[in-house]
């Protein structure tokens, strides 16, 4: 009888604003690789724009087209992948695209669940938790865990600019999530090969350990 290995699951990469070399780099010390040795398939997201451009201001409250777009281009992806592989880990604001996937109401093209979701450093805007807290409510999320910075990150905090929230915040407010802090990470240090063992619980989590 031939004993077949069992399939590694998936990771499902969604870059964050104006993209990232962590989700392109394909060298020996690239993070695709490094994910490959955490025993997971990788499989880099490139259906958004990675544009800021088109999120709520003052001149446009309606906005977050970029990351609709993204959404719709989400579920094509997610669609052709088996529940137990839909596994996203997204960086910043590729948690746009992600939250609108699993809450946009659209006949045509319904909501693909996710078994989970790894963020990390996702500014934690106002408008997108309202989606957030949609989607959890749906069910299309079974799971999300969210890491932030315990410390100084810039980016989140430009992030949430012109969202409707007064002060800055580092973790969501949404039920049915969890924020677990890591200390020194700034905003995307933590997929550096300095930092990349911190992700390790993490990946754990995402793999459902």
């Amino acid at each position: 009888m031939t004993m077949t290995a069992p399939v590694a699951p998936l990771l499902v990469a969604c870059e964050g604003t104006w993209g990232g070399s962590w989700t392109n780099d394909t060298g020996p010390d690239s993070f695709r690789q490094w994910v490959a040795s955490q025993g997971f398939r990788f499989k880099p997201f490139r259906g958004w724009s990675t544009d800021v451009d088109r999120i709520p201001n003052w001149l446009d409250r309606d906005g977050n087209y970029d990351w609709i777009a993204g959404a719709y281009a989400l579920r094509e992806c997610l669609v052709q992948i088996p529940y137990e592989d839909r596994n996203i880990l997204c960086h910043s604001h590729g948690i746009g695209p992600v939250l609108y996937q699993c809450a946009l109401t659209d006949p045509e093209y319904p909501a693909v669940p996710v078994r989970r979701i790894l963020s990390i450093c996702s500014p934690p805007r106002k408008d997108l938790e309202a989606v957030a807290a949609l989607a959890l409510t749906a069910g299309t999320i079974e799971a999300w865990r969210h890491v932030f910075a315990d410390g100084w990150d810039f980016w989140a905090r430009v992030g949430q600019a012109f969202d409707g929230h007064w002060g800055w915040r580092r973790h969501w407010e949404v039920a049915g999530m969890n924020n677990f802090p890591e200390k020194g990470i700034g905003h995307s240090e933590i997929f550096t090969p300095e930092l990349r063992h911190r992700l390790i619980p993490h990946l754990a989590f995402l793999r459902g350990d």
